[in-house]
């Protein structure tokens, strides 16, 4: 059985972005916060970001955030705010989304600079040095931190980890044949950064090699709706085929793994033919990749 530690390097290089944002409530974060997870998305009505103010952080400063009314999930606040450097970075973003065996990683606000990490593999450094060359054009707030070999997805995850506690749940579904992935050793690592016509967007690890396919299923469509809707964030998706199943393995927030479970709770209601079954729900440790 193919184990994640076994395909974490094939994406072995790092970059990563800074981009200056105006962000009015910033001094009053940095006196508890040194490093704020947050998640984007772009509109119609612009570039919004949500910051995740969790823990004891969140409990001082939940008396001076109200005025800017934060959602509550568990011990997290979430406050959505406009960013309009995010417009004109997005653009690079979505250049970098499509080098084919790409992998968008942590999201954070630090020093007043949201910052964007990826995982690349080498094959596509050719690609990342023509974004990069769009980058030093633009000659704005948008500037490259690090790029360069290593990008360890495990290293990657456990810096998420770092700035916010991750819990891992897995579930199995009986979905493969909507994926058109036949039952063989295989490992699916998702860019879960968006959703297309075509579906989502996965490297998928063999043995020997890695190829991009789109997958799409409906219990997977019904779980993003859900999660984009109640603002729960994920710092990766992997899975593979166990027995004929599809096994799904989701690293996130720990104090967002109720509203997680609640969804796919809710999707499993919806599509009963999936035979969803739970299969863990646990606080993350590097013991997990002796299993995911």
């Amino acid at each position: 059985m193919m184990l994640y530690r076994e395909v974490e390097n094939r994406t072995d290089m790092t970059l990563g972005i800074s981009i200056e944002q105006q962000i009015p409530i910033y001094p009053i974060l940095e006196r508890e916060i040194d490093t704020i997870p947050l998640d984007f998305q772009i509109t119609d009505k612009g570039a919004l970001i949500d910051l995740f103010i969790c823990g004891e952080p969140g409990m001082k400063l939940e008396a001076m955030l109200m005025q800017y009314r934060p959602t509550r999930i568990g011990e997290c606040l979430i406050l959505r705010m406009s960013a309009d450097e995010m417009v004109t970075a997005s653009e690079i973003l979505g250049k970098i989304d499509e080098i084919p065996r790409s992998v968008r990683g942590s999201l954070y606000l630090k020093d007043g600079k949201i910052n964007v990490e990826y995982r690349v593999n080498e094959c596509g450094k050719k690609q990342m040095t023509s974004v990069m060359g769009d980058v030093m054009e633009m000659k704005n707030h948008i500037s490259i931190v690090d790029i360069g070999p290593g990008g360890s997805g495990i290293a990657s995850i456990e810096a998420v980890n770092s700035r916010i506690p991750l819990s891992v749940v897995a579930y199995e579904v009986d979905i493969l044949q909507d994926l058109h992935i036949a039952n063989e050793e295989c490992y699916i690592e998702y860019n879960f950064h968006g959703e297309e016509k075509r579906g989502f967007r996965a490297m998928i690890h063999t043995q020997n090699d890695t190829e991009i396919k789109y997958l799409d299923s409906p219990f997977l469509r019904e779980i993003q709706r859900f999660s984009v809707e109640a603002k729960v964030p994920k710092a990766a998706i992997l899975a593979r085929p166990v027995e004929g199943v599809y096994r799904s393995f989701t690293f996130l927030p720990s104090v967002m793994r109720d509203a997680h479970l609640s969804i796919l709770y809710s999707a499993a209601r919806k599509y009963p033919e999936s035979g969803f079954t739970l299969v863990a729900s646990r606080s993350y440790s590097r013991d997990v990749w002796n299993w995911v």
